[in-house]
């Protein structure tokens, strides 16, 4: 695989979420769903190498390639048309392996070396039972799968609503304690780097920082998005917004009309630097952005639907909320003067910053 394949023969990986997520977590996640063996069908992803996490601007997006979307769903549909236990077996390994794991995550412990090892060992086990159940939640409604009932399933789904912002903050809490040193940089540590404590420079974990590759069970820092995509034969898909937009479009996750400064939280680093009354700007956001949220006067979001994490914050706080503009972290920059009309789900941008509005 090389630079001169055609662009028409390069399989497009399209991008599913936005998350400032740890380089641990990042890993669990990527052999979790692209490398370890399923263990409700007892195969391997098909596709690969299926997911690639590119960390920029302070976050880390997910590319997903769609064929090894269909082949999960596919082996799903296959296992509970052949096998009558299949949701049974399922629910009661799900809660078998939460067990080990939910009561470390949902009240976000910090934990010794070796007991954030075992945790991290046990969710990764976890995690290809979670997945199938994801898969099937979602698959049920978009209605892809009929005439079952998954009640259960759904509403043991719900239970894992804090399993991957709870597991992550469980991880970055913990390793400040027991590396005090690279406390600024822990995140980007990776598990054999945890297990051995041979750490790299400061140097190196600070190109870490400022964006890395993901995939293939390998980290690449340094590298442009046109040598990984001329690396694996592909494209890595993402909407880019227009020059000069001037307003911009999402649903209205909670109602009301705000004027204000953006200010824009891509990831962990952020969540200090906002002020009250500021629209807060970002991918997504997660349980541990609440403080941030607490003093913006509105959200806007680039992903997300009414049951995201910031819709249901916005309902709580009684706050204007939109979410799913795809394109609002790429427009907005800190301090542009904007008009958040959650009524109508548009974002007017009033004055840009670069323009003497900051």
């Amino acid at each position: 695989m090389n630079s001169s394949t055609p662009l028409s023969a390069k399989q497009k990986f399209e991008k599913a979420f936005t998350r400032d997520f740890s380089l641990a977590m990042l890993e669990v996640w990527y052999r979790g769903e692209a490398k370890n063996v399923k263990q409700w069908c007892n195969k391997l992803q098909k596709c690969q190498p299926y997911l690639i996490f590119w960390r920029t601007d302070g976050t880390v997006k997910s590319f997903y390639d769609p064929r090894g979307i269909e082949w999960i769903k596919n082996e799903i549909k296959e296992h509970i048309q052949k096998h009558d236990y299949f949701i049974k077996k399922l629910e009661d390994n799900v809660r078998e392996k939460l067990k080990l794991i939910q009561p470390i995550y949902e009240k976000e412990k910090s934990l010794s070396k070796e007991k954030l090892l075992k945790f991290i060992e046990n969710f990764e086990d976890a995690y290809t039972w979670v997945e199938a159940l994801w898969w099937l939640c979602h698959m049920y409604e978009d209605k892809e799968v009929s005439d079952i009932n998954i009640d259960s399933i759904i509403k043991l789904r719900k239970q894992t609503d804090r399993l991957s912002s709870g597991t992550d903050i469980v991880v970055r809490k913990s390793l400040p304690l027991i590396f005090p040193n690279l406390k600024d940089y822990v995140h980007v540590l990776t598990i054999k780097e945890i297990k051995t404590e041979k750490t790299p420079s400061i140097e190196e974990l600070q190109k870490r920082d400022i964006g890395f590759f993901y995939t293939d069970n390998n980290i690449f820092v340094g590298e442009s998005k046109e040598n990984i995509e001329n690396k694996y034969s592909i494209i890595l898909n993402e909407e880019t917004a227009k020059d000069r937009i001037l307003e911009i479009t999402g649903n209205m996750a909670n109602p009301g009309k705000v004027t204000g400064r953006v200010r824009k939280v891509m990831g962990h680093q952020d969540i200090p630097l906002i002020k009250d009354g500021e629209i807060l700007v970002s991918p997504m956001t997660m349980p541990d952005f609440v403080v941030a949220m607490e003093k913006a006067s509105a959200f806007v979001t680039d992903e997300g639907g009414i049951l995201c994490h910031a819709a249901i914050v916005a309902r709580e706080m009684k706050k204007p909320c939109i979410v799913g503009t795809s394109i609002a972290t790429q427009v907005l920059e800190d301090g542009d003067m904007v008009e958040v009309n959650a009524d109508r789900g548009v974002i007017k941008i009033i004055k840009k910053s670069k323009d003497g509005g900051h």
